[in-house]
């Protein structure tokens, strides 16, 4: 695809104009010409654009400085813009959550996965029912919030090209080098991708990272996905506790060459079966029962956690997915079963943070990772091409989403 110079500037500086008023409320002409290190009629002509186009709002007058001169006029995101839908989806279950482009969120909701029994030994045709099927329930309650739809992100477990929109392996869904943004890209009215499930939590991550001067921070995600064991889609679910992993640096992921980058198993693990560690069937079905079967999942993942620590350096690792009554039990088995996680957090001085399980977080990550496509400065080469925002089409998107001509089936 051909690029023309006008049109790549343009679309680099909006997306970099964005993301400096998304992260920093209440913000500045000047400053951001200062951060972005861009000429102020550059940046006045941009803003200019983006009122204009109801992205930015220009909000409380601010004082002169001491050398005088006109007071600075503070920039905020315009909520009502448009908004993102997140999709969580699992074969037992899934949680779409919608946020604004300020990030506030608007609507979720959770309920069981649909099935396709007719087509149920069919693994993509039982996908596409199931995201069909939901995307169905929620259009009218998002058409009521009266704000245009940008986009969907759908997070899934498994192996994604999220560049390419290719789920090249998904064991619970028995996908295996499935065209999804050849399905879905343009089949509801509005662009659907799709992302890893642990990505989206670290795309949840860097949308905490808001404020003046704040550090884009190198860290681990840890996905911990209680399994039922059920057999859905033609994919095959073990019980016990899923794990999957994302690796952040310098405010970038780490996707590895075939996208592969998180995968999980442990320093036990012997390759005999397909869980994720050496523990044995009898202590993975006894994990939510038995209290000493748990204990030992837990050391051995912070046994291989502990591996990370030196080989990634990670200034903080976040553990997903366990309710927050078992932080201190967590916290207890480290340190009684693997002090040497501790000690190599306090060697290469890396922190650990339990977050409370929280239904709809994978949901939230989706519409994070949606929206922070949206600061992607294109680039020119085919491959990066499709990572990028094109403003145009989010434009012509906001007019038909205000004549509540998209999102349909």
């Amino acid at each position: 695809m051909y690029i023309s110079n006008n049109y790549y500037q343009k679309n680099t500086n909006i997306s970099s104009v964005f993301e400096a008023v998304w992260r920093n409320t209440n913000i500045s002409r000047s400053a951001i010409s200062k951060n972005l290190e861009l000429y102020r009629s550059t940046i006045t002509n941009i803003i200019s654009l983006l009122i204009e186009k109801d992205l930015i709002l220009e909000g409380v007058v601010g004082n002169s400085t001491s050398k005088g001169g006109r007071r600075p006029i503070y920039l905020t995101i315009n909520k009502n813009f448009g908004c993102i839908v997140g999709i969580d989806l699992h074969p037992e279950s899934y949680s779409v959550v919608v946020l604004s482009v300020d990030g506030s969120l608007l609507y979720s909701v959770r309920e069981e996965t649909p099935l396709d029994e007719e087509n149920k030994d069919n693994p993509e045709k039982c996908f596409i029912f199931a995201l069909d099927e939901i995307i169905a329930a929620i259009i009218e309650p998002v058409k009521n919030l009266n704000i245009p739809v940008l986009g969907i992100c759908v997070s899934i477990p498994g192996i994604v090209n999220c560049d390419k929109g290719i789920i090249k392996d998904s064991e619970v869904f028995g996908l295996r080098e499935f065209d999804f943004a050849d399905t879905f890209y343009n089949r509801y009215g509005v662009p659907c991708i799709a992302e890893n499930d642990a990505r989206c939590l670290a795309w949840r991550q860097f949308a905490m990272q808001r404020g003046e001067n704040v550090k884009k921070e190198d860290f681990l995600c840890v996905l911990t996905k209680k399994t039922e064991g059920t057999k859905l889609f033609g994919g095959i679910k073990q019980k016990g506790i899923g794990i999957g992993l994302a690796i952040a640096v310098k405010g970038s992921l780490v996707h590895g060459g075939k996208y592969c980058a998180g995968e999980y198993i442990s320093t036990t693990w012997k390759g005999e079966n397909s869980l994720q560690s050496g523990l044995s069937e009898e202590i993975i079905d006894s994990l939510f029962k038995d209290d000493d079967a748990y204990r030992l999942w837990v050391a051995d993942l912070f046994k291989t956690l502990t591996v990370f620590i030196p080989l990634l350096y990670p200034e903080k690792i976040f553990l997903y997915g366990q309710p927050q009554e078992k932080a201190d039990f967590i916290r207890k088995v480290i340190a009684e079963d693997v002090p040497q996680f501790n000690k190599a957090l306090e060697k290469y001085n890396s922190a650990l943070y339990i977050n409370d399980y929280n239904q709809f977080e994978l949901a939230e990550g989706a519409a994070y990772k949606y929206l922070q496509q949206m600061f992607v400065v294109m680039e020119t080469d085919n491959e990066s091409w499709i990572k990028a925002f094109d403003w145009d089409a989010a434009f012509e998107l906001r007019k038909k989403g205000l004549s509540r001509m998209q999102l349909h089936l």
